[in-house]
């Protein structure tokens, strides 16, 4: 099958030199390596992982049409218990069609190839279709995203930087040019579809949305959101209802309300902050780490009945900048911290330093802290 896609990609590009169409080919190479440890240590050994980490980005374009394929090759070595983690945080995306393969697999080394964007587009001034695997932003907020029924995860992820798409169709209509319908198609792995409809548009100085439908073949939901100024804050709301239609004792309706502040200063340093609230919280059972995507992850988005995140960027030059983030769950006494900073060596290559912390207390009896490492070193082409 590997080799089928290599050959079918290769024989894509000889079709679009041929037809003199726009061509554009990008990506990165990016290496991390991780050091920790918990106290206490259920593991019995140091938690270290190296991973690598190509992504290739081809586009193609001619007339009304354009085609995108983005695909991500991963290697990982280390500690077996860190790379379960990064297993499930590179793969398990659940969608219609299996575009990732495990090519090396065993308890100490991973070689992993995903397909994560295979996009046809087609688009005029007032119309636009997508089919295929995409990337479908619905959020209107900036760390949580109770819209994003198409593709949100937990805030917290230390290992894959982009999000997976999902197998969809979708069109878009813009009325002018502030306002846009969608209505977007997309199924799981189960065959279970989700279908929504989405309306943009702005009322003075309010950037509003409203969207419903149903998700995953059996949760009616409505939501909806706003970006508004005031007093140079950008203040963000969004939120969303689930309800299960189907005749189940004891299933409660779901309520995901997102509501942040961010600031833009003078010295262009950024700071943001946000406050989640649900109903019905997910339920760990294992270290915060673990808290990663699921089949239902827009109606799980964190850990707590109140969850409470923020985080800085400060950049101190154009080659140097600095980073924090916290992230507070009053019912599971858990909290994280992470500062770094970032460097610009070259055009086309970065380093960046993370220093992590977590503590946090399951079910009121068990306590777990936990601290790490991570080097990044990425190069872009």
């Amino acid at each position: 099958m590997f080799r089928r896609l290599v050959i079918a990609f290769s024989c894509l590009q000889l079709c679009c030199i041929c037809v003199n169409a726009q061509v554009a080919l990008s990506g990165y190479v990016n290496n991390s390596s991780l050091v920790g440890g918990t106290r206490p240590d259920p593991f019995d050994e140091t938690l270290w992982q190296n991973l690598t980490s190509q992504r290739l980005n081809f586009k193609w374009r001619i007339n009304n049409f354009d085609l995108q394929i983005s695909s991500q090759t991963t290697f990982s070595f280390g500690n077996k218990d860190i790379l379960n983690l990064i297993k499930s945080t590179s793969t398990e995306d659940h969608n219609l069609l299996k575009l990732s393969y495990r090519l090396v697999d065993d308890e100490k080394k991973w070689l992993n190839f995903a397909l994560d964007r295979v996009a046809l587009r087609w688009s005029t001034e007032h119309f636009e279709i997508i089919v295929g695997r995409q990337r479908i932003n619905w959020g209107n907020t900036i760390l949580w995203h109770p819209n994003d029924i198409f593709n949100s995860s937990p805030y917290i992820n230390l290992i894959y930087p982009e999000k997976m798409g999902c197998d969809a169709v979708r069109a878009s209509f813009f009325h002018n040019e502030v306002a846009t319908s969608e209505i977007a198609v997309s199924a799981d792995r189960r065959g279970s579809p989700t279908v929504a409809i989405l309306h943009r548009n702005l009322f003075r100085k309010l950037d509003y949305q409203l969207l419903g439908g149903v998700y995953k073949g059996h949760f009616l939901f409505a939501g909806g959101g706003f970006t508004t100024e005031l007093n140079s804050f950008n203040i963000r709301f969004e939120g969303s209802y689930f309800h299960d239609y189907r005749t189940v004792e004891e299933q409660r309706d779901i309520v995901q309300i997102a509501m942040g502040v961010d600031r833009v200063f003078k010295n262009n340093l950024i700071i943001q902050t946000e406050l989640l609230y649900t109903n019905k919280p997910y339920d760990i059972t294992d270290l915060i780490l673990s808290y990663q995507p699921n089949e239902d992850s827009v109606r799980e988005l964190t850990i707590s009945r109140w969850s409470f995140a923020g985080q800085l960027y400060y950049p101190v030059s154009n080659l140097f900048a600095i980073n924090s983030v916290v992230a507070y769950f009053p019912d599971q006494e858990a909290i994280y911290l992470g500062a770094g900073m970032n460097i610009h060596i070259t055009k086309n290559l970065d380093a960046s330093l993370m220093a992590h912390a977590f503590r946090y207390t399951l079910k009121q009896s068990y306590t777990m802290e936990g601290v790490a490492g991570t080097l990044q070193i990425k190069y872009f082409f």
